[in-house]
């Protein structure tokens, strides 16, 4: 005899939502309001990565991150935090030669503001902060310049975080950008 498991939602047996949870968490709900700035209405979305080389040893490879903000955001995008996840090697990046535009990669338009850009010795995490801060209905490419590809071919994966512009910014994970690094002969 074989046992199927029955799967079904209450929802689908006739109770709304509500009903079953009156309360839903959200996670920007746990925040407390009250100090604190985080996007609201639609969140920012981490659209593209790209890079102009993928393989070995190339030298002055750019790594672009392209961000959409929604014209349904309330809040404007103020800053950007670029982390490494564990690799085989970090990458080492160029940091006052970074840029960022409004566009794509391949539909650049006019040149955004770059308050500072700075990385955390600790973590490693590079942030870039917009001056002034990026408006809802935007969409925008930071280009980070590294000094050589890795010079072990993989995966790298970078995770990449939003934080509106205002006090106290609370960050939105935007998920993580992935680049394939090929040895030679490979790509």
């Amino acid at each position: 005899m074989r046992i199927i498991p029955l799967v079904c939602s209450l929802t689908l047996l006739g109770y709304p939502d509500y009903l079953i949870n009156p309360n839903p968490v959200i996670a920007q709900d746990t925040i407390p309001r009250s100090a604190k700035t985080y996007f609201t209405g639609k969140p920012p979305q981490l659209e593209d990565t790209s890079a102009t080389f993928s393989a070995v040893n190339v030298r002055n490879v750019k790594y672009y991150f392209t961000i959409n903000l929604p014209e349904a955001s309330a809040q404007s995008l103020g800053t950007v935090t670029i982390q490494q996840n564990p690799s085989p090697e970090a990458i080492e990046f160029k940091l006052p030669r970074t840029q960022a535009f409004i566009g794509t990669r391949n539909n650049r338009g006019e040149a955004l503001g770059l308050k500072s850009v700075v990385q955390d010795p600790e973590t490693q995490a590079i942030e870039i902060t917009f001056d002034p801060a990026i408006p809802a209905a935007t969409t925008v490419t930071i280009g980070l310049l590294a000094k050589y590809n890795p010079s072990i071919g993989g995966v790298y994966i970078f995770r990449v975080r939003a934080f509106p512009s205002g006090s106290n910014p609370t960050g939105l994970d935007l998920g993580v950008g992935r680049f394939n690094i090929y040895d030679r002969g490979y790509f």
